[in-house]
């Protein structure tokens, strides 16, 4: 399967800068770093707002759960956050079974995960995003 991950700008209520990456395929030992440096690349650019679209993933490994939870420590760090939006049946399982659902906001798609970081970076954070890996 091939892998890709694709990039929109988008701008918060606030207007901070946020960014969509689209990610399609199986995200793996081989593709994980791919996702790594593009999450690396929004940090370079200074966009620590995060939504990762998850609908097009078929399958993830912990080297790719790795990538993900150090994406959300590196946004959360420079004062932002990352939101997983649209994850499969499949793939929300792996994130209730590992633990991580609880760490990151987790949503069924990119509108409703745009709306999650405008009321995190309001301050009014879910409960679910406060757990922290």
């Amino acid at each position: 399967m091939d892998f890709s991950v694709a990039t929109k700008d988008a701008a918060l209520a606030n207007g901070q800068p946020a960014v969509v990456a689209e990610v399609v395929g199986e995200v793996d030992v081989y593709t994980a770093p791919r996702l790594k440096d593009r999450l690396l690349q929004f940090e370079r650019e200074g966009k620590r707002n995060i939504v990762v679209d998850l609908a097009q993933v078929g399958f993830i490994d912990s080297v790719g759960l790795g990538v993900l939870i150090g994406g959300l420590r590196r946004a959360r760090a420079g004062g932002g956050t990352l939101v997983l939006a649209g994850p499969n049946p499949r793939i929300r399982r792996i994130l209730d079974i590992t633990g991580l659902s609880s760490a990151f906001t987790v949503v069924q798609d990119v509108p409703e995960a745009l709306e999650a970081l405008n009321r995190e970076v309001a301050g009014s954070k879910p409960a679910a995003a406060q757990g922290g890996t």
